[in-house]
This record gives C-alpha cells, sequence and structure tokens, in this order.
C-alpha cells in the first residue's frame, strides 16, 4: 500500500484478534505473512507475535508497500443477543449471508461471529458451527453452535424448535388467518421453489400466518414454520396472491424498503447440555413500522382529499392497489381450500365441460372471530 495507516486500540486483545476485527474479509494467512515480515508494528516497535497483547491507547500500524489488507465493507455487525459456551445467538442485518458461498466468501455472518469469539482467546482455536441458515436478505435471529456436540445435538431436534417471522406483504389476505401446506420443488432455471405434486423431488412445507394489521396497500403478518424448506415463506405467500415487500424473485411489485421485508423475530429451542428452554425475540424493524405508518397516512390524506372533491355516487378507492390472485390466477399447481370448500356444490350447466385442475397449495383458513 502506499500510505500506513494507524489504527488505535480501545480495549485490551491479542494482536491478531484486532486485525482480524478491523480488516475482515483478509484472510489470517496474510495477516501472518504480515507479522512474519516484520511489517506490522505496535507505538514504533515492529511485531511478529500474533498473539502479542495489545493495550488500550495502543497505536497500531502497518509498514508502507506492504500488501494493503482487504479493508471491511460497511456491513452493519450483528447484536449478540445471547451468548454460553455452547451457543451464540445473533440478530444478523438484513445483506448478510449466513455462510459463504462460491460468489462470496468474506461478508459473512460466520465470519464475523468467528473473529468475535477468537478475539479473547486467539490462542484456543475457537471456532463456532452453523445450525440453520437465513437468506441473504433476511434479518433476524440466527443460532451458532460453539462445540460440535452442541451442533449435533441443536441440528438433530431442530424440527421441533419453534420459529416465528413477521412479513409485510403486498395487500391484504382474505382471511385473517390460515395455513397453506403444499410439495414445494426448485425450478432448475429460475431456481425458484415453486408448488408440485409430490414426488421424490418434492417436499411438504407447512406455512401457518396471522394478520396483525393492514393499510391500503400492505399488511403485516406473523408467520409460523412448520417446516424449514427453501424460501418457503416467499414462494407460499406470492403463490397465495400476496408476495413478501421488496421480494421481486417471487413477484412482489415493488421495494419501497430497499430490502425484503422478512423478520425471523421469535426463536424457542432446548438449550444442547442443560436442556432448558431457550425463548428469544427481535424487535419488528424500524423500516418495517415506518412503511406501514407511512402507508397508513398517505390513505388517510387520500381519503380526506376525496372528500372535498366532486366524486360521482358509489365509486369507491380500492383497498389494495394489488388484490389477491383468484384460483384461475394462481399457478396450476396450487389449490385454495376453505371450511366451506368441503360442502357438495349443485353442478354448474351450460358452461361446457369441465376443465381439468392439477395440484395446487392446500390453504385452509379460517377468519378471526369478534
Amino acid at each position: 500500500m502506499k500510505s500506513s495507516r494507524m489504527l488505535l486500540v480501545k480495549e485490551r486483545t491479542r494482536l491478531m484478534a484486532f486485525l482480524q476485527t478491523q480488516y475482515p474479509e483478509t484472510k489470517r494467512t496474510v495477516l501472518k505473512q504480515l507479522l512474519k515480515h516484520r511489517a506490522v508494528f505496535v507505538n514504533g516497535n515492529p511485531v511478529t507475535r500474533h498473539d502479542h497483547l495489545l493495550e488500550p491507547k495502543d497505536r497500531v500500524v502497518i509498514e508502507r508497500g506492504a500488501p494493503a489488507p482487504v479493508r471491511k465493507s460497511k456491513v452493519t455487525m450483528p447484536e449478540i443477543v445471547f451468548e454460553d459456551r455452547h451457543v451464540i445467538v445473533i440478530n444478523k442485518p438484513e445483506g448478510l449471508l449466513t455462510i459463504a458461498t462460491d460468489k462470496e466468501s468474506h461478508r459473512t455472518a460466520y465470519r464475523q461471529v468467528m473473529a468475535y469469539v477468537q478475539e479473547d482467546r486467539p490462542h484456543r482455536g475457537e471456532r463456532i458451527f452453523i445450525v440453520h441458515r437465513l437468506d441473504r436478505d433476511t434479518s433476524g435471529l440466527l443460532v451458532f453452535a460453539r462445540t460440535e456436540d452442541a451442533k449435533r445435538d441443536l441440528q438433530e431436534n431442530w424440527e421441533h424448535s419453534e420459529k416465528k417471522y413477521y412479513a409485510v406483504v403486498e395487500g391484504t389476505p382474505r382471511e385473517a388467518e390460515g395455513t397453506i401446506r403444499s410439495h414445494l420443488r426448485e425450478h432448475p432455471k429460475s431456481l425458484r421453489m415453486h408448488s408440485a405434486p409430490p414426488s421424490d423431488e418434492s417436499k411438504l412445507a407447512i406455512t401457518r400466518y396471522r394478520t396483525l394489521r393492514s393499510t391500503r396497500h400492505y399488511s403485516l403478518l406473523e408467520v409460523k414454520l412448520e417446516t424449514g424448506r427453501k424460501n418457503q415463506i416467499r414462494a407460499h405467500l406470492s403463490e397465495a396472491g400476496h408476495p413478501v415487500v421488496g421480494d421481486k424473485k417471487y413477484d412482489a411489485h415493488g421495494n419501497p424498503m430497499k430490502r425484503l421485508a422478512l423478520h425471523a423475530h421469535y426463536l424457542a429451542f432446548v438449550h444442547p447440555v442443560s436442556g432448558r428452554r431457550l425463548q428469544f425475540k427481535a424487535e419488528l424493524p424500524e423500516e418495517f413500522e415506518q412503511l406501514l405508518a407511512d402507508d397508513k397516512a398517505s390513505t388517510n390524506a387520500s381519503a380526506r382529499s376525496s372528500e372535498k372533491s366532486n366524486r360521482s355516487p358509489g365509486k369507491k378507492l380500492p383497498r389494495s392497489n394489488r388484490p389477491a390472485r383468484s384460483k384461475s390466477q394462481l399457478s396450476s399447481s396450487a389449490r385454495v381450500e376453505s371450511p366451506e370448500s368441503n360442502e357438495q356444490k349443485p353442478e354448474r350447466r351450460g358452461s361446457g365441460p369441465a376443465k381439468k385442475q392439477g395440484r395446487r397449495p392446500n390453504f385452509r383458513s379460517r377468519s378471526k372471530r369478534a
């Protein structure tokens, strides 16, 4: 690099942990090479030991001409919700991968949490282990294990954990609460998950939802997963005619928040060692609240303006700019069922031969009672 950069130490830590915190996208081997070639200085003196102890107000400088470490990108560091010797729970920000992919290997929650646990004990080889994942654009509660035994126990019992999400969707569901049930499979070209007949390639997915509140264009849902399939919530809600706001992959019309409106807000599971049931909650993101508030304010302002104008009698404002799709608009593999659908209906005459229907997801819903 062409110029040196002075880094001020704010708390007691080891040199390698400090460098990894400052340069999380730089491999540990690269940082070791800088130390080996005496390119790292602490208070003006070259240091080669990676476990050198730093004190507050120490000054760390990388020598001019040394290969420049990759500076960390502007990604919000995850909030630590809970930790002990066996488990760490974080509140993952949106836009951050859980673990590396072929296209992105540095900006991940895994690397950031790994740097965190190694900060205090770099010489002990602290590690973390993936238990489950959240999509890059989904925020919320994410669990890592700190031992292989804890990872194994959590994954073996993960189907018994309780997971709930906040989702802001387009429009208002016809039923205030219900269950979406179908077999999901991934399209080989679009990589979208979609409902399909049961087969070796499709897996049963069950999604329960309830509407918390609605505005003219959006609804806030609490969604509970009974199964954990890839993109399950996004695929099911899209096929129901109410895609998650900002989810263009699954047919959302707009992206007003510049992010996916999906947040893992509740998680409960049994501790792998103590056997105690742990419960964690993450608050509704402020941008979700602001979107709903802005839409409500806009609707109220529009209503007041309409009262002053000379409108023709009987003309009403539409409730949503994107109503739920009708049965004929759903994918050929989607099926809508309600309690009334089991009743025998009289045959319709004069409408021609009945069309064959493919399998469709089972939407079992019930309206809230006053």
